[in-house]
């Protein structure tokens, strides 16, 4: 018995230049992608036609990124294209804003501005889960886009992008009694953030170079803290006040000069 091979010509051509990369194979609705790695520690090979770019590279934990795309093939009718993160390793948690989650850790979009127009550009907004760790490597983390399921020409593509800490401020005041030599003074120090409206961490207060008081922000405290302070000499001083920041915010500083009589 005689059987027909029904894969198009352009997906023949397309999986002999994934294999002659190296790139493992794996056979998804129909059309040839690269297999993801359930521990991708770098991306797999790229295929296809098209260039995909970021607006801009750093983005904090649950942040935008804005995709850009030129020289795609247009999709047919009812077509789409998918984004995985790190081939697979790392799962989307939302497809906001531009998509949607299909499968579960996949965005798929079909929208038309988020398609491949008649010049083959498209441009797509993609939510990095909030669970990302911020990266010292700008490697760590990247996009992969895919097309091919949807029965039209397939694509593999790539970009970095590099997931970087929340910026702080520090504001202080400080009472009468810092401004007299013979009285104990406090500090009211108040950590603000996107990141969350209860910032945690350690609060130093130096006397020029000098370490004078400490204090630790704890949940509790909702970004407020009040530090008490030693003596300080008559004349005039320069109060900074440090955050030390965490894992996922960065820290800051602010300069105060205070006369003491």
């Amino acid at each position: 018995m005689t059987t027909t091979n029904p894969t198009r010509p352009a997906t023949r051509r397309w999986a002999a230049r994934a294999l002659a990369t190296g790139a493992a194979l794996a056979l998804l609705g129909g059309g040839l992608l690269p297999q993801q790695s359930a521990a991708a520690a770098e991306p797999r090979p790229e295929a296809g036609n098209g260039k995909l770019t970021i607006a801009k590279v750093e983005v904090t934990p649950g942040g935008t990124i804005t995709l850009n795309g030129t020289g795609f093939d247009r999709r047919p009718s009812g077509g789409f294209l998918s984004y995985k993160l790190n081939d697979g390793a790392l799962q989307f948690t939302s497809g906001a804003p531009d998509g949607v989650l299909d499968p579960p850790g996949t965005v798929k979009t079909t929208k038309a501005a988020n398609l491949p127009n008649a010049s083959g550009s498209f441009s797509v907004k993609l939510t990095v889960p909030r669970t990302l760790v911020p990266n010292s490597k700008s490697t760590t983390y990247w996009v992969r886009l895919l097309a091919g399921n949807d029965g039209g020409s397939l694509a593999s593509k790539y970009v970095h992008f590099t997931v970087v800490k929340f910026s702080s401020s520090v504001k202080a005041s400080f009472d009468s009694k810092t401004k007299k030599s013979t009285t104990n003074g406090t500090a009211s120090v108040a950590v603000s953030t996107s990141a969350t409206s209860r910032p945690t961490g350690l609060v130093t207060i130096l006397d020029g170079k000098k370490t004078i008081a400490k204090g630790t922000l704890a949940t509790k405290h909702k970004g407020a803290l009040k530090i008490k302070l030693p003596k300080l000499k008559k004349g005039n001083h320069t109060l900074t006040v440090k955050y030390a920041g965490t894992g996922l915010i960065k820290s800051t500083s602010k300069a105060y000069k205070v006369t003491v009589k």
